[in-house]
């Protein structure tokens, strides 16, 4: 706490310069009006990696093995999946999405990807893993609270939900604290994860039936010629 309040003056400078350079992206991108859905993706967050595990998996044993082979890439798409239905949900045409990360190359990725995409200009950081000292680690934690107050002034969120054993995301859980989003402005990556396994295993499911009702009709018309 009194480390924070020591730099807060800092965090408020940080946090001015980025929000006059969203305005300024806003009103080139003529998006002053749209609606902002904010994005954080940590990719050694064990929220993200367990939703991206079971989207990806094929078996209730795959899901339990160790997430750390998932894909940056991956978790992106989940994440834009998920803030398409935020969207969605609320009638938000065209909203814009803020994201936070800690990789340049999902930053990169995610503008290669979609219009309207807004990357925060704090660079990677963790707090308390970063081996830092003097003004590299005052710049760095300066950062990523600017990256927070960030998430928190959006109109939705993207997040993590804590279920079943799954690690929730502290940050996005905190901008969503701090900016006092009603329900409806949240959506999980966990419940989007969920429902299009859902749908993955309906279509394997619908393809093996398939498979079945085409055998057993070569065999009846096998039957009936001989």
């Amino acid at each position: 706490f009194w480390y924070l309040f020591r730099i807060g003056r800092e965090v408020e400078a940080g946090l001015l310069e980025e929000l006059a350079r969203f305005r300024k992206w806003q009103k080139w991108e003529n998006r002053e009006t749209n609606k902002v859905i904010a994005i954080h993706v940590r990719t050694d967050d064990e929220a993200m990696k367990r939703a991206n595990t079971m989207l990806n998996s094929s078996s209730d044993h795959d899901r339990m093995q160790s997430s750390s082979e998932n894909d940056p890439m991956e978790m992106l798409t989940l994440a834009l999946k998920t803030a398409d239905r935020l969207a969605r949900n609320n009638n938000w045409d065209k909203p814009t999405l803020l994201l936070a990360a800690d990789r340049e190359d999902v930053k990169d990725e995610a503008l290669r990807r979609r219009a309207g995409v807004y990357p925060t200009h704090a660079r990677p950081f963790h707090l308390g893993f970063s081996e830092c000292a003097g003004s590299a680690c005052l710049n760095g934690t300066v950062a990523v609270m600017v990256d927070l107050f960030m998430l928190a002034l959006a109109d939705g969120l993207v997040t993590a939900k804590k279920s079943k054993g799954w690690g929730a995301s502290g940050f996005s859980k905190l901008a969503r604290e701090i900016g006092m989003y009603p329900g409806e402005a949240i959506l999980h990556v966990a419940q989007i994860a969920a429902e299009l396994q859902h749908q993955k295993r309906s279509g394997r499911k619908r393809g093996r039936q398939r498979k079945k009702h085409g055998r057993t009709r070569e065999q009846n018309a096998s039957g009936r010629e001989g």
